[in-house]
């Protein structure tokens, strides 16, 4: 097993971006207003210091670590920026499933060992920035807890992880909600 150094220098970063780019891609596929994305990103950060604990797979020990410094934040909050830059809600959502997608190529090649147990992470992670604040409703009533849009982005997550995802597949747009 293996952390970051397995990497090339131009892939590190963003592979220790993963778990925001995981957060905001479903952020961004149904997004919350003000109050949502303060719950949403704060869910981001508590997955990250829940993780900050665990020494069982050294890339997610690795990848919480760069959080750690200045120039870690920096970097990624940078990689962060420029994904989203210019881009539509569905343009960012894109955008990060497909940055996901290469990545995760790029971990199942170099680190087998610790690919399952960081992209469960990334998953989790995308699970809790979605249960983070009720879509839909009025001043707090209503709505429900994950909306299909984040469903289906949490859907596309899962198979840009798997490494069975294609072009088509980390790109489509969720289906219509009724």
């Amino acid at each position: 097993m293996t952390g970051l150094d397995a990497f090339d220098p131009a892939d590190r970063d963003r592979i220790a971006a993963m778990p925001m780019f995981a957060g905001m891609a479903v952020t961004a596929a149904d997004p919350s207003g003000l109050f949502g994305a303060i719950k949403e990103s704060a869910a981001m950060a508590q997955a990250l210091n829940k993780a900050r604990d665990s020494k069982d797979n050294p890339l997610i020990t690795a990848a919480v670590e760069s959080f750690s410094s200045p120039e870690g934040r920096s970097a990624v909050t940078t990689l962060l920026k420029d994904g989203v830059k210019g881009k539509d809600p569905k343009g960012i959502v894109d955008s990060l499933i497909g940055e996901i997608s290469r990545l995760s190529g790029i971990i199942a090649e170099k680190a087998p060992d610790a690919a399952p147990g960081f992209n469960s992470w990334l998953i989790d992670i995308a699970q809790s920035v979605a249960e983070a604040s009720k879509e839909g409703g009025f001043l707090g009533f209503g709505g429900v807890k994950v909306s299909p849009e984040e469903t289906a982005t949490i859907e596309r997550l899962k198979t840009a992880l798997s490494g069975t995802a294609t072009p088509a597949a980390t790109t489509q747009t969720p289906p219509p909600v009724a």
